[in-house]
């Protein structure tokens, strides 16, 4: 569901943005975690949604996966945390905080 989301809010088209594997090129990175201010689960698509929105190209590979049984995700408070990082990000592009020295 998050996932979706974060598709519908972000107009990202990657499918998982909590994957914890994620390789980048500095030439867009930089400025990207400068501007990025989540510190929650709405790091990954602020990321992402600022690489993309810098010029950067987003690739999804598939990789091989565990999930760890012992998650620490608690449903209720981090699923209302994860809804509201997403609408901050969407309020940081529309209000133009991610625009400012590109």
């Amino acid at each position: 569901m998050f996932n979706l989301l974060v598709r519908l809010i972000t107009g990202l088209e990657i499918r998982d943005t909590q994957c914890g594997l994620k390789l980048f090129r500095r030439s867009r990175t930089r400025r990207a975690f400068e501007l990025q201010r989540s510190t929650g689960f709405g790091f990954d698509p602020e990321v992402l949604f600022l690489i993309q929105h810098l010029g950067g190209k987003l690739v999804e590979v598939p990789v091989r996966w565990n999930d760890d049984p012992a998650t620490k995700v608690r449903l209720l408070r981090d699923s209302a945390e994860m809804f509201i990082d997403l609408v901050r990000l969407r309020w940081r592009a529309w209000t133009g905080l991610y625009s400012g020295g590109e």
